[in-house]
């Protein structure tokens, strides 16, 4: 593996995308939510 891949794969935004999915779906769980709000959520159902 090169450094810069190195570097991509192992660099600390991945772990914050992993932690926000849970929360993303979490939120596109909700019955109050109004479809507007989950499509601002990047969510596709």
């Amino acid at each position: 593996m090169s450094e810069w891949e190195d570097r991509i794969k192992t660099h600390n935004v991945w772990q914050q995308m992993e932690s926000l999915g849970p929360a993303i779906d979490q939120t596109a769980a909700r019955e109050a939510i109004d479809p507007q709000t989950i499509g601002g959520l990047g969510v596709c159902h």
